[in-house]
């Protein structure tokens, strides 16, 4: 006779409609500080809508007053969870931030970034469809709300106007310089006493 792994415990002579053969799978425990917050499912009344149908609510003002563009790049610390508080992803429980370009993410994290100045904490409700909508195989389909700090804006898109150089030519003119300083620096070969 075949033996389960629970029912080995148990007595051969228990009746076998009293055998109990589905072992129980314990839940991972989780971190109360990674549990989702009670209003999740909606923004709450105070959270500032945006016309895309993004919402946004501060938890921690931040300093100074500059904000990311949206072709600047970030390092952020975030905790997200689906409308229905399942645990998305956490950098906070990685133990590690993230970078990114704001113009490679979804724009729910771009458009609420960039209402942010560096170390502050908000809460962005990002719609379907200004979220991932099933674009990437390990985030979900669906409304998904995340608690983002913005830790440092780590470069700054430039702005090209009429009167800057184009990049080529700003590549151009940097290999240019270098070789003048190349040339300035190279040691002149001493002449041969047999001349």
């Amino acid at each position: 006779m075949l033996c389960f792994a629970a029912a080995c415990a148990r007595s051969e002579s228990t009746p076998p409609e009293s055998r109990n053969l589905e072992v129980p799978v314990e839940k991972e425990a989780v971190d109360p500080a990674y549990l989702a917050p009670a209003d999740v499912a909606a923004p709450p009344a105070d959270a500032e809508k945006s016309p895309t149908g993004l919402a946004t609510k501060k938890l921690r003002a931040g300093t100074g007053n500059v904000r990311p563009g949206p072709g600047d790049r970030v390092r952020v610390d975030y905790t997200g969870w689906t409308s229905d508080g399942d645990l998305v992803y956490s950098t906070v429980k990685r133990g590690r931030p993230t970078s990114f370009w704001l113009k490679n993410v979804i724009p729910g994290w771009s458009q609420g970034i960039q209402q942010m100045v560096v170390g502050e904490k908000r809460r962005i409700w990002i719609p379907a469809e200004l979220g991932f909508d099933g674009s990437q195989r390990r985030f979900p389909e669906g409304d998904v709300v995340f608690d983002m700090e913005l830790l440092k804006i780590l470069e700054r898109a430039e702005k090209v106007d009429a009167e800057s150089p184009k990049p080529d030519e700003k590549k151009t003119a940097k290999k240019s310089d270098k070789r003048k300083k190349k040339k300035a620096k190279k040691p002149k070969k001493k002449a041969s006493a047999n001349q």
